[in-house]
């Protein structure tokens, strides 16, 4: 799409709308985790057994942030069925070619746990283990796994989705964007800044090296956001940490809880 290569971000409108309806009922807090960072999600797979499987999040850190944000989704059931719909490589394909999933975060404000996220590009990827290959730079761990910045042309290969879980605008704390911005990942270019609301079901794809930003929300609700990021080329000699293919989730994930955090570049 050309507002993508452009602008770095397209909204597509009521991607998963009737889906998360049927998955997530007015109400429910199945797709969530409580207080303690920690939860039991029923399987959203098609036709699997209804059994619960253990999820977890980054319960270790400290603050609000804490226990309303994990980086474990590729592991999570309803995640992997909702990585089986074939739309959503077609519509990542369009944009990057042919990927595979290689980080699940998930995001879960409420009004208790209404954090500010200062303007910042997504450099960093996980990997499975460092290796000195050229141009992997700015090595670290986030919970216990290895991160780094790849070579731009694996960094320009990547795409975001966001899949909208709530109904979230302006005053609730929507993402604000700077288009443009991604054409240079080094640069914080003084572009106009854009609000981007969304409703349940909504897929906003953006480029991780776009500038992004959120506030507070000013009258707080619930907004849950799972964060899917996508690459379309081979990291060799570096390996993904946790890949999921492009038609199915052929990776079957542990699910572990997270070790200790080593303090990490965004």
């Amino acid at each position: 799409m050309a507002e993508f290569a452009s602008d770095g971000y397209v909204m597509m409108k009521d991607f998963a709308g009737s889906a998360l309806r049927q998955l997530d009922p007015p109400g429910s807090a199945r797709l969530s985790l409580p207080k303690d960072g920690h939860g039991r999600l029923k399987s959203a797979l098609p036709g699997d057994p209804a059994e619960p499987v253990a999820v977890s999040s980054n319960h270790h850190r400290t603050g609000a942030a804490a226990t309303h944000a994990g980086r474990d989704a590729l592991a999570w059931p309803w995640v992997r069925w909702f990585l089986s719909d074939g739309r959503l490589h077609a519509a990542i394909a369009d944009l990057i070619g042919p990927a595979v999933a290689i980080a699940g975060r998930w995001f879960d404000k409420v009004p208790g746990a209404n954090w500010q996220v200062p303007w910042h590009r997504d450099l960093l990827v996980p990997v499975a283990q460092r290796i000195d290959a050229p141009g992997w730079t700015g090595w670290c761990e986030k919970d216990g796994i290895a991160h780094a910045r790849p070579p731009n042309a694996i960094g320009r290969a990547r795409c975001t989705a966001r899949l909208h879980l709530d109904p979230v605008d302006a005053d609730g704390g929507a993402l604000r964007i700077r288009p443009g911005s991604h054409h240079d990942p080094d640069r914080m270019q003084p572009a106009a800044e854009v609000v981007l609301p969304a409703a349940v079901g909504d897929l906003l794809l953006i480029h991780p090296w776009l500038l992004h930003a959120s506030r507070p929300a000013r009258t707080p609700t619930r907004r849950r956001v799972l964060h899917l990021e996508f690459c379309s080329m081979d990291p060799t000699p570096v390996s993904w940490h946790e890949p999921a293919r492009s038609t199915a989730f052929a990776c079957e994930v542990g699910l572990r809880p997270p070790p200790e955090c080593s303090p990490c570049p965004m």
